[in-house]
């Protein structure tokens, strides 16, 4: 086991019975139609905002395709945004080249994100803390810092936003004890450290 799990009690956990594979449950193939879009255009997408209507778009094969006018994604390192299915632009949380594919200390990896106003949208980043990014402008701001304390606990692990109105969101913090770098004991000990 690695040297940081020593320090983890597990416990014990007796499983259910799992119901029946029927009705709603009932084993399909619908994802086996399912296409691949933007692949090796962005890594590890998260959290999506949906904007404007959807449109039908006929493929080269004769396929549909359903688009949206405007997504907004969050990925490893970079917010995208696609419009009518096309990537029209990318703002990197940092330009290092280590940053492009992975998760480190100096990357950022935005995870949950919404719209704040008309301008601006909030993001949860697992390494950064709670930001804010105008899409024109490109402008990205940190409002909660990670690895600060607050009521007593370390932000390590921003995940998740919703905005109440422009004043007041709420946001998750997946453990106060790991960062995105070592989140494994978080994980496996199922220890009670989010909030």
């Amino acid at each position: 086991m690695p040297k940081e799990w020593e320090k983890l009690k597990f416990e014990v956990v007796e499983l259910k019975t799992p119901p029946a594979h029927t009705g709603p449950l009932t084993q399909n193939d619908v994802l086996e139609n399912a296409e691949i879009l933007f692949k090796d255009e962005m890594n590890g997408p998260e959290s999506i905002v949906i904007e404007g209507g959807m449109q039908i778009c006929e493929g080269l094969k004769k396929s549909k395709k359903i688009f949206a006018d405007t997504i907004y994604v969050s990925a490893i390192n970079e917010l995208v945004k696609i419009v009518n299915g096309k990537i029209v632009k990318k703002i990197f949380i940092s330009t290092t080249k280590d940053c492009l594919k992975n998760p480190v200390s100096h990357c950022g990896r935005p995870l949950g994100i919404r719209r704040l106003n008309k301008d601006v949208f909030i993001f949860a980043d697992g390494v950064k803390g709670l930001l804010t990014v105008n899409f024109e402008t490109e402008e990205v701001k940190t409002l909660i810092h990670a690895g600060k304390k607050y009521d007593g606990r370390w932000i390590s692990f921003a995940d998740d936003v919703d905005v109440i109105d422009e004043d007041n969101v709420v946001f998750t913090d997946a453990t106060w004890l790991y960062d995105e770098s070592t989140i494994s004991p978080s994980f496996f000990g199922a220890l009670a450290t989010g909030r």
